[in-house]
Formats: C-alpha cells, sequence, structure tokens
C-alpha cells in the first residue's frame, strides 16, 4: 500500500514538473529574455542619446565661437573703418589750417631755417593725409561722397602748393637781402617789399579758403552720415 502511495506520488511530481517544464518555464525564461533584451535596448539607446547630445553640444559650442569671432572681426572692423574716417577728417582739417595760417605760426620771415622747417611741415602733412585717404577707400563703397569730396580737396591743396612753396622761396631770397647795417630807407624797402609779398600769398589763401571751406563741410556732413548709417 506504502509503495503503490509513493508510485502515485513521484508520478504526480512528474507530471507537475512537466507540466512546469512545458507551460510555465518557457514563458518565465521569454520573459526573462525580454527584459534582458530591453534593458540593453535601453542602455544603447540611452548611450546613443548622450552621444547626439553630446555632439549636439559641441557643435553648438563650436559655432557659438564661431559667431562671436565673426562678431568681434566685424566690431574691430567697424572700429578701424571709424578710427580711419575720423583720423582723415582730422587730418584734412590740421592741413587747411596750416595752409590757411598766413603768419606761418608767426616765425620771422627773416629766418629762412623756420621757413624751410615750415615747407617741410607742409610736406609730413601732405604725405599723412594722402596715406589717411588710401587707407579709408580700403573700407568706404566705391564711387562714395566721401571719397568724391575728399579727392576734390586734395586736388585744391596740391594746387595751393604750388603757391605755397613760391612764397617760400620768395620769403627765402628776399630774406637774404636783409642786413644788420641797412640804411632806414633801405629797411623801409625791405619791408614794404615783405608786405608785398605777405599781401599777395594772403589774397591766394583767401581764395583757398573761399574754394575749400564748403567741400570741407561736405566731408564733415558725409563722413558722420556714412558713420551714422553704419552703426544701424
Amino acid at each position: 500500500m506504502s509503495q503503490h502511495l509513493l508510485e502515485i506520488i513521484i508520478i504526480c511530481l512528474l507530471v507537475y514538473i512537466g507540466y512546469l517544464g512545458k507551460f510555465y518555464l518557457p514563458s518565465y525564461f521569454k520573459r526573462k529574455a525580454e527584459n534582458l533584451a530591453q534593458s540593453q535596448d535601453i542602455e544603447q539607446l540611452t548611450r546613443l542619446v548622450k552621444e547626439v547630445e553630446f555632439k549636439f553640444e559641441e557643435r553648438t559650442q563650436n559655432l557659438k565661437a564661431k559667431l562671436d569671432l565673426t562678431n568681434q572681426l566685424q566690431l574691430g572692423l567697424h572700429n578701424e573703418e571709424r578710427t580711419s574716417l575720423i583720423s582723415l577728417h582730422n587730418k584734412i582739417l590740421e592741413y587747411y589750417n596750416f595752409l590757411a595760417d598766413v603768419t606761418f605760426g608767426g616765425i620771422d620771415f627773416k629766418d629762412y631755417i623756420a621757413i624751410n622747417n615750415r615747407m617741410a611741415q607742409r610736406s609730413m602733412l601732405h604725405d599723412s593725409l594722402f596715406i589717411l585717404k588710401n587707407n579709408c577707400m580700403l573700407f568706404i563703397e566705391n564711387e562714395n561722397e566721401i571719397e568724391d569730396v575728399v579727392m576734390k580737396i586734395g586736388i585744391d591743396f596740391l594746387n595751393f602748393t604750388k603757391i605755397f612753396i613760391n612764397y617760400c622761396g620768395e620769403l627765402n631770397k628776399h630774406g637774404l637781402t636783409y642786413k644788420s647795417d641797412l640804411s632806414v630807407s633801405e629797411i623801409d624797402i625791405y619791408y614794404n617789399t615783405l608786405e608785398e609779398l605777405n599781401s599777395a600769398y594772403a589774397k591766394n589763401v583767401s581764395e583757398l579758403i573761399t574754394n575749400v571751406s564748403p567741400k570741407i563741410n561736405l566731408a564733415t556732413k558725409s563722413i558722420k552720415l556714412y558713420l551714422n548709417n553704419r552703426i544701424k
């Protein structure tokens, strides 16, 4: 009897184990496999997302750096352009005031060294104005009003240079006639001749002012307008 009961129990256990093996375990292992695969997929997906985020952030930073550099270059270029135009304007005024000064800075017209120094100063002003004008033309557009009026002013200055040089030559030549032992009448002749030279030069300076002053005013307005438009 006991032997028969034991056999029945063993058979039941085998049936149960068979059931587990056929129905439950395959389903269990399948779910385990799916969970494992899903976990691996999530890990892979997370890694891909992080890689994409890293690359996006890297490219964003690179783009931002390039934009910042471009903005800095443009700002630097605008600042240089502004500085060049203002320097050009100041140099035009400096050269104009130099040529319009009939007193030659209050020098002694008998001092040929001072007169020669005056001629050298004019030459330096002319050269510096020419360089500044060429530098500014690198920035402004072709056929711009600034370029046109500055060129006209330069031509007026160049034409007046001939008068200036001739005047300095006449002053030096006349200065050689002055001696410390001149008589009163000879001194009168000397200063009368000097006054004639100065009067003729003053007349030429007056014509220069009449011709150039309106052009300088136009240059001032053109440069101011150009810079204001560049800010917008």
